[in-house]
């Protein structure tokens, strides 16, 4: 009757320990399980994370060559307005050359004029 007893009750002890196993092994399969899914939703989200990044590199690509473009335009801009600017510097210089060019002539025709003058006086 003890070997029964000690037999039922090794017989119980391994019922439970392959009830936990059970247990611990559904548990592990539900984490399993729940581990995949959550695999599944972060790869999906970098699929998303790789689109938007593959969308911001192409704006980035636009907005550098539109700025490119600008760039060269500014500076188009700059040439030409620098080429208007010498060019009227050098209006402003020929002027300022003419105006001295006339008082030069103007102090000589007066230089002549007294000069005139005095021959006349003289004669």
């Amino acid at each position: 009757e003890e070997e029964l007893m000690g037999a039922q009750l090794a017989s119980a002890e391994r019922i439970e320990l392959l009830e936990a196993t059970s247990c611990r092994l559904h548990k592990a399969e539900a984490d399993q399980e729940s581990a995949e899914v959550a695999e599944c939703h972060l790869e999906g989200e970098l699929a998303r994370a790789r689109e938007i990044c593959a969308e911001t590199a192409a704006k980035a690509a636009v907005c550098e060559e539109a700025a490119e473009r600008v760039s060269a335009e500014w500076h188009a801009h700059a040439m030409e307005e620098a080429g208007i600017v010498a060019a009227l510097q050098e209006q402003v210089a020929s002027r300022e050359r003419a105006v001295s060019e006339v008082e030069e002539a103007r102090a000589a025709m007066e230089l002549a004029g007294r000069f005139l003058e005095e021959e006349l006086m003289s004669a």
